[in-house]
């Protein structure tokens, strides 16, 4: 899981009692053992329910493996509505985000077109949901977010992992 928070994080970063924020996370599925739910999955549900000063007081609290993969289209595509609908709210987060995606498809311009072309609108609906942009888009903090060296890599990378494009085998298989 990219960015995973636990109970203990968010009783932190909101000052509510144990059982509230049980109340808010008893029906989440957890990423592991120890009870780190996959914000990913739960930013829909999670983030829209803070104020903004609340949501960048947790996002340091959470912890990112840096994964590149952010979900595949059934499981992460509705809470990446909301959460592109929830970042409309917020005028410094909208604005983030639509820089992040500028970017990024900025970024892609020297590359081959045809393996993005198909799949744009969903990368760009999942690209804010990612462990390097979302912290960025939320709070206005860069660390994470690629360099402007990096961007072109990042974009490739990001693109091809969420491409619907058939492997090389499958289309050879055929």
């Amino acid at each position: 899981m990219p960015i995973t928070f636990t109970n203990k994080n968010l009783r932190a970063a909101l000052g509510f009692h144990p059982n509230t924020v049980y109340t808010w996370t008893k029906d989440l599925p957890r990423s592991s053992p120890e009870g780190r739910y996959p914000l990913r999955f739960d930013v829909a549900h999670i983030l829209p329910r803070l104020t903004h000063a609340q949501a960048c007081d947790l996002l340091p609290r959470c912890e990112s493996d840096n994964e590149l993969w952010v979900g595949d289209e059934g499981t992460i595509m509705p809470a990446c509505r909301r959460l592109s609908d929830w970042f409309e709210t917020d005028e410094g987060m909208s604005r983030r985000a639509a820089q992040v995606r500028a970017t990024f498809f900025n970024s892609l311009s020297g590359t081959p077109s045809g393996a993005i072309a198909a799949d744009a609108e969903r990368v760009r609906q999942l690209l804010p949901a990612s462990c390097y942009t979302l912290p960025y888009i939320v709070t206005g903090e860069t660390a994470d977010l690629p360099t402007a060296e990096g961007w072109p890599a990042f974009s490739r990378a990001f693109a091809l992992v969420h491409s619907s494009m058939p492997a090389r085998g499958e289309v050879l298989a055929a």
